[in-house]
């Protein structure tokens, strides 16, 4: 197998040592030790653990995490993998090793990242033995390996497996991506053991006869156990060396100059060298020096290689080196790895070295490919890295290979980074190349991207502009791919702008081509398009279109655009008063959107779920999500708004401190978006307030922003209550925007109170139910509006109609007489309820599962049978929608809401 893996690799024990003999002695260690070996007993009952050992360079890291192996029983599997200091590192590197570790070979389907999460996280799962993972050096980890360490670590609790990771601490600056990912893992997850200097105790029991005061050696090495035992083991007694750098400088001027060079070579090597390659890099020399740096300790054997003994003494070698030695040393690595007969295993390694020696024709033909491998994995970031190690020669190669190059760069760059002036100029650049070469076809191609960035930016006018200068071009150009992909960018468009029967048009002939390509996503997307399109006019054929998009999507595993119809059908669903299906459509789709980690849609559909608790009347539930999604990290303003909007909503409905100051929020966030969704819903609620605290010029200014935006800008809910509000506040509003609107809506203008009522009710819309019963003149009624918003939450409403029906020292009854059908809608939708109905006995039980704790833990904390958690288990799966402990899991960590209470709290409660 050694010929398959780059110079660096994995190591592993495939005989785990169990032998007194083979424990490497540590000083100053029990505590952690004893940390590791602990975890690793609770894994049964308690679930896994991510567990982080951090410290300086020689602080002993590494050492802790092989004794813990060692001390492990040999029945217990268990691998090492590295990450390495590539000038881009290996996209996945440590987990494709950890696998074949694992395993003994790649999977079938080696080049898919897929694999690597979902399928092998099951293959882990059903192990009977959990094993111990251990990656190296995250401090050097590439983009990939963090995305999985994220979706290990937000599931670890459920999985039998220790994940142990090392990595220097005082290397993690304060944006360093590794400390972003770490923030992610639940930190009840997760354990730091960070590793402290040697006590000066310590030290003296390793100073046995040295000749140097041990006070001296703390002083020396600050009580770094590499450089303690360097100094230690150094020649120079009589002679006390200035630094560790001296040590190993003179151990590597006591051998032979033969032994020195190829030291040095190797030196020039990152991470663990494969055997094979050694006569090679060292242009076919006599290998038996090696033997003598081994003896010295400069270097030692892993199992498929070889490595210096600390990456401390391979950097001090290769510091020493003149720059020509060093750029001598690496081209003849270089040439190495060009002579094998098969150059895929080796792409980062290519990359890497050529431009070390700044090899301008091997950057040009391999950071490529590099890139394309590293874009299999999902690993933009490397893949940007990659190419833009190309950028600053491209007047080394054709004009049409530059504009390739230019688009791939930024394609990659607008994936992984940021969508900055940088990534707009590359395809600017690349207009130019394509012009030059009378490739319109390509340039209507980038004009189409610079459109989709400039909408990503927020910037809408340029999006528009440069869309439309594409699809002159393109429409000039026999149909293509391209052309399709233009169309449904103009059709999402005008669909964001409520330009309704513009985005069905464009949408229509996006699926024409998507059809006549076969292009499966392009088709999904539109058919998203189109179907969101008639929703928002009222029209429910539209959902069929979401549907079919939706089977597409999941077919063909396009994660997003799934995502994407579960977010845009939900919200079609509540402004069309579907509030049953919304509820059902929402969970799914957050269920799907947390086994397939996409966060930002996440977060986005809980800010609905937010919305439809207060379609529903549950005000406190509304609240409670929308401040949960909020609290979230790392949220763009897209994401948050929904939740940002409901919040304010909510606030004001229950009279509630802090309106204002959210509602300002959620203004300026819809202002900076500019879509009429975002903006429609500001604006109601300004009129909504201005009516309830008889605010007039208020509420004409609202009315009058709400009008601008105009009738086809709002949906037919929007619409029809802007007009609830504005009969409502004596305001006067065109005819225009009085047609076509909901049923409910219409019998309330037309001035069927009673009925209105009954219709808002039956759609679990009773806050507004109850404005109609205020409006009635039998004192019943008013009572039963009294009874409902003070049932409901309603504060604003109920300050607002017994001010106005000098009813302030009426006694309100709960139980006052009110209509059966209101009286049904709040017992089936009590505003105040645990989440999803939980009782407080799965409540305790839940908060159990979350901690990692097995049926048979649950069972011996709550003195109960094994059978009754099961059912409670059952119970609680099936109350949230989840088929699995995994799934449960997720659940709760994007919405926090559901189980806020440790199992102490629950029992207190």
């Amino acid at each position: 197998m050694a010929d398959i893996f780059p110079i660096f690799g994995y190591q592993q024990i495939d005989t785990p040592i169990n032998d007194e003999n083979h424990v490497i002695d540590m000083l100053d260690r029990d505590t952690q030790l004893q940390a590791l070996h602990r975890e690793y007993d609770r894994i049964q009952n308690c679930g896994g653990k991510a567990i982080f050992i951090t410290g300086e360079a020689g602080i002993g890291k590494s050492t802790l995490a092989e004794n813990f192996l060692a001390g492990l029983d040999k029945t217990i599997l268990r691998a090492i993998a590295l990450c390495d200091p590539l000038s881009t590192p290996r996209p996945l590197g440590p987990v494709r090793d950890l696998y074949l570790a694992i395993n003994g070979h790649p999977p079938s389907d080696a080049n898919s990242s897929g694999f690597y999460f979902e399928q092998w996280l099951a293959q882990l799962q059903a192990m009977p033995i959990p094993p111990v993972l251990v990656i190296e050096d995250l401090h050097w980890v590439d983009e990939r390996t963090l995305d999985w360490i994220q979706f290990v670590g937000r599931r670890i609790i459920q999985l039998p497996i220790l994940l142990l990771c090392t990595f220097r601490d005082d290397e993690i600056y304060s944006n360093h991506p590794l400390k972003k990912a770490l923030a992610t893992v639940p930190a009840s997850y997760q354990i730091s053991l960070s590793l402290p200097a040697l006590s000066l105790s310590a030290i003296d029991e390793m100073n046995t006869n040295s000749g140097i005061s041990s006070q001296r050696l703390l002083s020396i090495t600050g009580g770094n156990p590499f450089y303690l035992t360097e100094l230690l083991n150094s020649q120079h007694s009589s002679q006390i060396p200035t630094t560790v750098a001296d040590v190993i400088q003179s151990r590597l001027n006591s051998l032979p100059s033969e032994a020195q060079f190829l030291i040095e070579r190797l030196a020039c090597v990152v991470g663990v060298i494969s055997i094979p390659l050694l006569p090679a890099i060292s242009d076919n020399r006599d290998l038996s020096p090696v033997d003598n740096a081994i003896e010295r300790g400069i270097l030692e054997e892993s199992c498929h290689g070889l490595c210096f003994r600390h990456d401390i003494v391979r950097i001090t070698i290769y510091n020493q080196l003149k720059p020509f030695q060093r750029r001598q040393h690496e081209r003849a690595i270089l040439r190495a790895l060009l002579g094998l007969p098969d150059h895929t295993p080796f792409l980062d390694s290519i990359v890497h070295y050529a431009q070390k020696t700044e090899s301008i024709d091997t950057l040009l033909q391999f950071a490529p490919l590099a890139a394309a491998k590293a874009a299999q994995f999902g690993a933009h970031k490397e893949a940007t890295a990659y190419l833009a190690q190309c950028k600053p020669i491209l007047n080394h190669t054709s004009a049409d290979i530059a504009a390739t190059l230019l688009e791939e760069w930024a394609y990659e760059a607008g994936l992984s980074i940021h969508i900055d002036s940088e990534v707009i100029d590359a395809r600017k650049q690349a207009i130019d190349l394509w012009q030059q070469l009378g490739r319109n076809d390509k340039v209507g191609e980038n004009l189409r991207w610079l459109s989709r960035m400039h909408w990503y930016r927020g910037e809408s006018q340029q999006a528009h502009s440069y869309i439309e200068q594409a699809l002159v071009i393109l429409e000039q150009e026999p149909a293509s791919v391209a052309q399709a992909n233009a169309y449904a960018l103009r059709a999402q468009y005008h669909m964001l702008q409520d330009q309704m029967p513009e985005a069905i048009t464009w949408a229509n002939k996006t699926i024409a081509l998507a059809k006549q390509f076969n292009c499966q996503e392009i088709l999904a997307h539109a058919l998203n398009t189109k179907g969101t399109a008639k929703m928002f006019r009222a029209d429910l054929t539209g959902e069929a279109d979401l549907q079919q998009s939706l089977a597409i999507s999941l077919a063909n595993k396009l994660d997003e655009q799934a995502a994407r119809v579960y977010t845009n059908l939900s919200e079609c669903l509540i402004e069309n008063g579907e509030l049953s299906k919304a509820e059902a459509c929402i969970e799914q789709g957050i269920s799907f959107d947390t086994s397939h980690d996409l966060d930002s849609w996440t977060y986005y559909l809980i800010g609905r779920k937010a919305q439809l608790k207060l379609e529903q009347s549950q005000f406190q539930e509304a609240q409670l999500i929308a401040n949960s999604a909020l609290r979230q990290p790392n949220q763009t303003l897209l994401m948050k708004i929904p939740a940002q909007i409901t919040l304010a909503r909510t606030l004001l409905r229950q009279g509630s401190p802090g309106f204002e100051k959210h509602q300002a929020q959620a203004k300026a966030d819809a202002l900076k978006i500019n879509e009429p969704q975002y903006l429609a819903a500001v604006y109601l609620t300004d009129l909504e307030y201005a009516v309830i605290h008889e605010q007039q010029a208020m509420a004409t200014t609202a009315l009058s922003a709400l009008l601008k935006l105009g009738a086809l800008a709002l949906s037919h809910r929007k619409r029809g209550e802007a007009c609830f509000w504005a009969h409502y506040g004596d305001l006067e509003i065109p005819s225009r925007f009085t047609k076509n609107l909901p049923q409910v809506f219409d019998v309330f203008l037309g001035g069927d109170i009673q009925r209105a009522a009954n219709l808002f009710t039956e759609q679990q819309s009773v806050y507004f139910a109850g404005w109609c019963l205020s409006l009635q003149s039998e004192p019943e009624s008013l009572t039963q509006a009294q009874n409902l918003f003070a049932t409901i939450g309603a504060n604003s409403a109920l300050g607002y109609i017994t001010k106005h029906n000098n009813s302030t020292t009426e006694k309100i009854s709960l139980n006052s007489a009110s209509t059966p059908s209101t009286q049904t809608a709040l017992h089936s939708n009590p505003p105040t309820h645990m989440p999803y109905g939980l009782t407080k006995k799965e409540r305790l039980v839940l908060s159990l599962l979350v901690a990692g704790n097995s049926n048979s833990a649950i069972a011996e904390k709550l003195s109960r049978s094994k059978r009754t958690i099961e059912n409670h288990v059952a119970s609680i799966f099936s109350k949230l929608g989840c088929k699995n402990r995994v799934e449960v899991l997720l659940k709760i960590q994007s919405e926090p809401w559901i189980q806020q209470s440790t199992p102490e709290a629950v029992l207190a409660d």
